[in-house]
């Protein structure tokens, strides 16, 4: 039965195969014929009716030559003619006449008719041919009798006469003949007065011959309408005047403008193509869809009968193969069904080259994988269970020997219940027993498996060994397709091995960690420490040099070399100030402010920096800015300064004397309360070479160049504005020629704060114009307490101090300081400079002091930390502490100047 099964099944599938291909050839071989067959008949139609318009307008064409050359004869001999010798006129024309207009194929009549009011005497001639044995003249048409003003009337004459035109008229009777013709007038002029009208008729007949020859296949055939789409000529419909006027009216369909229109005609479906003549008309080609289709008609007759033959070839040899395909199969399907009775015992032979060869070979492979695999997960396992959680029954597939003593290693059968609960009590040591009986209760299971296909549980044994029971849901693979949880294979493992090497490289990260957490606080207080102890003597050597150079009998010599002093403390600061903020990034310490700041100071104060450095280098600086100066945004000003300056320094250093730094600022976009601002710095200095424009931002990279300079550098700007560019969510961007200059295009996205900015305007009188800000206040006289430990520093800030007119008292610590200030007279202190670290007292604790005493100006004056402590976490203590103000030594006078200037009052 299973041969029948797999041989019907093959068949079938063949023969549904080469149907389905034979069918599918036929079907798309009918296609291309039609579609090909169709495509002829389209385009022979077109040519006929093509070649159809170029004969009729050449035959109409010679018509009207012929009418032309006669009407440029007449105008020319008219030329200086009066008209009283018309008759000569007329004499004359006649036997030209006669030669060129009697002489067109087809010609009935031909006329010269004078209008009557040119002459009422001389009335013109016509001449008819109707037997075909020559022209003879005849009596013209009394023109008189009709309103020449009417081209309704006497169209021959009138329209000519009115409009000035040439004129193709439709088929017609002519008065007095009883003849169909067609006929084409011309009018004739002396200089602007018209004369008369010149014409020929030419017999339909002609016409009809040239329509006739059009003919497509046997039933096909041409007729000629006008532009209103009535009948001309039609070779089966009679077109004389007495025919019906409605039978004289062509289908709708043929009016369209399509390339190939079908429309139905007595019941029979029809394709036409029609061309404007010359003359106004149209040539219209019909032929009947069934005489087009005919022809692939037969060729798909012709493709069908082959592939019936084709297919039932086809069918009798898929009927042989298949029983050769079938016998191997047959072998394979008995070789799967003993393998899922977890039986090997079966030989496959079969090698051919062909699909079911490598199927069998793949197969024997497959099962030999799996028998080895099988045993491999065996060997995983000291012992497995089949537990059938429905009947609370658990049977043993496998034991190990070594294990024999233990209870649920015996190979015997029982309640999973008991049986887990006589192993927890007797193996599992105390700390893990009650978790691993609420692990092995069945609803646990059952609830855990419903999420995933298998679960595991590690534990302790009695004897201080880990192992671990693996639980796996049979229920599917068993046929149980409910959804439900009903068998699992439960498999005991031991893993005391792996898991106490697991738990020593836990022990071991665990203790890099806190190696690596005291690294970085050690860093931290490292970089803290440096800051602190190189900004102390760093302020001395500032703070004497600015002393010395205020010496005005410096000689040049001495005032250089103090200059130069100056210019490496700067340099040798920058270099600091540049390290500790590569350590605040590298630490994760550098964090980002959200403060409110006025977008025309931060350029102000760059400006204000980078315009003093081109000009001390006699270079020219250009900012432009695309923008409201006045917008308030919120976000880190400090650090978009430092990005700006370090940018726009470099452009200065590297940019000889007489070039330029030009800096822009733009709002680039703006969403709802976001903004993204682009700045471009722009220079024509040295420039870079592109391979080094990649290795720009790396830390301590640094292009070799001749830029001039006394110092080097660190190679950590970039590095440091391109990380805090990336906290800020920007971008910065690159371009650069060496020897043409540099690019930089930095591009940071902050919230806009419209209410920093009507904060701004109530400041603003009701006129509109700004109020007058408070004055900067006069430091003459003033008197200042300063807190420093250190002497020098101390002699430093005093000599600055008195410089500009005050008095300073020196308290060596902050305990003295405290002591100072609570000892004087209320308001005898302007401001207090105080120090942070010191002994006995600290700065921090010093001011917090002297806020918390009970007097009013102790709330009110002003209190300036003066440290070597740089770090955003210090001027927070600062702050904290209640102090005004955080200036970083070394102590830049100005600043120093400027501070106080704001803060007393």
């Amino acid at each position: 039965m299973g041969l029948k099964s797999i041989r019907a099944k093959v068949t079938s599938l063949t023969l549904f195969g080469i149907i389905i291909a034979v069918m599918t050839s036929a079907l798309l071989g009918i296609a291309v014929i039609k579609r090909t067959g169709d495509k002829y008949a389209e385009q022979s139609l077109m040519l006929l009716c093509e070649t159809g318009e170029k004969n009729l307008d050449y035959y109409f064409n010679s018509v009207e030559q012929s009418v032309i050359n006669v009407q440029a004869y007449v105008e020319a001999d008219l030329k200086s003619l009066d008209k009283k010798d018309l008759p000569e006129h007329l004499e004359r024309v006649r036997g030209f006449f006669n030669r060129t207009m009697g002489a067109t194929n087809g010609a009935l009549t031909y006329y010269y008719r004078i209008d009557p009011e040119a002459s009422d005497t001389v009335k013109g001639f016509w001449y008819t041919n109707l037997d075909g044995t020559g022209f003879t003249e005849r009596e013209v048409t009394d023109i008189t009798l009709y309103d020449t003003s009417n081209t309704d009337e006497l169209v021959w004459f009138t329209v000519p006469k009115n409009t000035g035109r040439p004129i193709w008229l439709p088929p017609y009777v002519t008065d007095n003949l009883d003849v169909r013709v067609i006929s084409y007038n011309v009018p004739v002029y002396l200089g602007s007065e018209f004369i008369g009208v010149i014409g020929i008729e030419i017999d339909c007949s002609t016409m009809r011959n040239q329509v006739d020859n059009i003919r497509l296949y046997e039933d096909g055939y041409a007729f000629i309408t006008d532009d209103s789409g009535n009948l001309v000529y039609h070779p089966f419909i009679d077109t004389d005047e007495g025919a019906d006027a409605e039978s004289l009216k062509i289908s709708e369909a043929l009016t369209k403008d399509d390339e190939i229109i079908r429309y139905t005609y007595n019941g029979v479906q029809k394709e036409a193509v029609w061309k404007q003549l010359h003359n106004g008309m149209r040539l219209t080609v019909s032929v009947p869809e069934s005489a087009t289709n005919k022809l692939w008609h037969d060729l798909m007759v012709q493709n069908i009968l082959v592939m019936i033959l084709l297919m039932t070839m086809f069918i009798l040899l898929a009927t042989r193969l298949t029983g050769h395909i079938v016998a191997p199969l047959h072998r394979l399907t008995n070789a799967v069904s003993k393998l899922s009775s977890d039986s090997f015992d079966f030989s496959l032979d079969y090698n051919a080259e062909d699909e079911v060869g490598i199927l069998t070979r793949t197969f024997r492979k497959l099962s030999e994988h799996l028998k080895l695999y099988i045993t491999a997960v065996e060997s995983d396992y000291r012992s497995i269970y089949r537990v059938d959680l429905d009947a609370d029954r658990a049977v043993c597939y496998r034991s190990d020997d070594q294990y024999k003593e233990y209870y649920d290693l015996n190979g015997i059968s029982g309640s999973f219940r008991d049986m887990s609960h006589r192993y927890a009590e007797k193996y599992v040591s105390e700390p893990d027993r009650e978790g691993i009986l609420a692990f092995l209760d069945p609803e646990n299971i059952r609830s855990s498996l419903s999420s995933g296909s298998s679960i595991s549980y590690r534990y302790q044994t009695a004897e201080n060994k880990y192992e671990m029971i693996r639980i796996i849901d049979l229920s599917k693979a068993e046929g149980q397709n409910d959804g439900g949880i009903h068998t699992v294979e439960i498999g005991l493992s031991d893993v005391d091995r792996e898991t106490r090497e697991e738990l020593i490289k836990n022990h071991a990260l665990s203790d890099a960690l806190s190696h690596a957490r005291e690294a970085s606080a050690a860093k931290t207080s490292f970089l803290n420490s440096m800051s602190h102890e190189i900004r102390t003597p760093m302020n001395a050597i500032i703070g004497y040099n600015d002393i010395a150079l205020k010496d005005q009998t410096l000689s040049e010599e001495t005032r250089g070399h103090l200059e130069k002093i100056k210019a490496a403390a700067a340099h040798l600061l920058t270099l600091i100030n540049n390290i500790l903020d590569m350590g605040h990034i590298e630490s994760g310490r550098m964090t980002l402010k959200s403060e409110n700041f006025r977008f025309g100071d931060l350029l102000k104060q760059v400006n204000t920096m980078i315009g003093a450095q081109c000009e001390s280098k006699e270079i020219t600086y250009i900012c432009e800015i695309n923008g409201n100066e006045n917008d308030f945004y919120t976000g880190d000003d400090m650090k978009l300064k430092q990005i700006l300056i370090n940018i726009l320094s470099n452009a200065v250093k590297y940019t000889p004397a007489d070039g330029t730094v030009i800096f822009t600022a733009e709002e680039a976009a703006r969403f709802e309360d976001k903004v993204t601002l682009r700045f471009v710095i722009r220079d024509t200095g040295i420039g870079m070479d592109k391979d080094f424009i990649p290795k720009l931002f790396e830390p301590f990279a640094q292009e070799e160049c001749q830029c001039g300079g006394m110092f080097g550098s660190t190679g950590l700007g970039m590095a440091i504005t391109r990380s805090m560019i990336d906290m800020m969510n920007g971008k910065i961007e690159v371009e650069s020629e060496k020897g043409k200059g540099s690019v930089f295009t930095v591009t940071v996205t902050l919230k806009t704060n419209p209410d920093a900015g009507i904060s701004a305007e109530d400041t603003q009188s009701g006129c509109g114009e700004k109020k007058t800000e408070t004055s900067d206040a006069e430091l003459t006289g003033r008197h200042i307490l300063m807190a420093e430990d250190m002497l020098i520093n101390a002699e430093i800030l005093k000599n600055i101090l008195e410089s500009f007119g005050m008095e300073v008292d020196h308290a060596p610590d902050g305990k003295a300081c405290l002591d100072m200030f609570s000892e004087s007279s209320a308001g005898r202190y302007d401001a207090i400079l105080m120090d942070i670290r010191m002994p006995v007292m600290n700065g921090l604790e010093a001011a917090e002091a002297i806020r918390s005493l009970d007097r009013e100006d102790a709330r009110t004056i002003p209190i300036i930390a003066m440290t070597a402590n740089a770090f955003d976490d210090d001027v927070k203590l600062s702050l904290q502490a209640g102090m005004n103000a955080h200036l970083t030594k070394p102590v830049e006078a100005p600043r120093l100047i400027e501070t106080l200037q704001k803060l007393i009052k």
